[in-house]
């Protein structure tokens, strides 16, 4: 029994770390709940053992003997084996679960928002260069309203993915949280992207619009110019 309980506690102190992706984390689940399953039917085993030792222990005349010295050390030992076991499992039990539940809530949130921004970018990339006359450049403007909302809808979006992902890399292994990192840095890049081409869009639209209103101005004080000549020819 002692020899048992050893190796599982070594199989329990050696489990690879939580991992990052739901389908692993629920693998590591599955191990987890098969070393609690195996310690409970060794249950009635290791009460039949400890039962034995105590009465040993009570029978001997001599409590000092050796023996009993040696009994009462391993009994102590198979104890602390069996709460250490059985804490160690349900600790990593429950931070599986936790780490299940942020890694689905992560790698959803992530695809989910990166294909929001890639419809944004396309959105942008896709809009007809600035007019010229100063009503189709505000038909362009209001277009670029709209978009704004949409960015604007996404940004909670973003930063709740963002937390999410630094919420899963303090539970994860060292071995995953690279992966985690570059996904958010890659979302944050995207993000970037998005703005940076609005921010564009918008001066773009904004610098067309003085051009043509100055155009417009010029041409309106040209007109008036000319009907002024041409009532004084007349």
């Amino acid at each position: 029994m002692l020899n048992a309980l050893e190796n599982t506690a070594d199989q329990v102190n050696n489990a690879e770390p939580i991992a990052a992706h739901p389908e692993k984390i629920r693998d590591q689940i599955d191990e987890n709940a098969a070393i609690i399953d195996d310690v409970k039917k060794r249950e009635d085993a290791f009460n039949a053992v400890k039962k034995s030792a105590a009465e040993v222990i009570d029978k001997a005349p001599n409590k000092n003997d050796p023996a009993v010295r040696d009994i009462k050390q391993k009994l102590d030992r198979l104890n602390s084996l069996w709460d250490q076991i059985q804490k160690a499992t349900k600790t990593r039990g429950k931070n599986l679960d936790e780490a299940l539940v942020l890694a689905e809530k992560f790698w959803e949130q992530l695809q989910a928002v990166l294909e929001k921004l890639d419809e944004l970018q396309e959105t942008l990339k896709s809009q007809d260069p600035p007019a010229v006359e100063p009503k189709a450049i505000q038909k362009q403007q209001d277009v670029l309203k709209e978009i704004k909302k949409d960015i604007e809808k996404t940004k909670p979006e973003v930063i709740q993915c963002r937390q999410a992902g630094q919420n899963l890399m303090k539970i994860v292994g060292d071995q995953d949280k690279p992966e985690i990192k570059k996904n958010i840095e890659d979302l944050d890049s995207a993000w970037d992207n998005i703005t940076a081409l609005f921010a564009k869009r918008e001066e773009n639209l904004i610098d067309a619009m003085e051009k043509a209103m100055e155009f417009h101005d010029t041409l309106q004080v040209r007109k008036r110019f000319l009907c002024l000549v041409l009532v004084e020819l007349t």
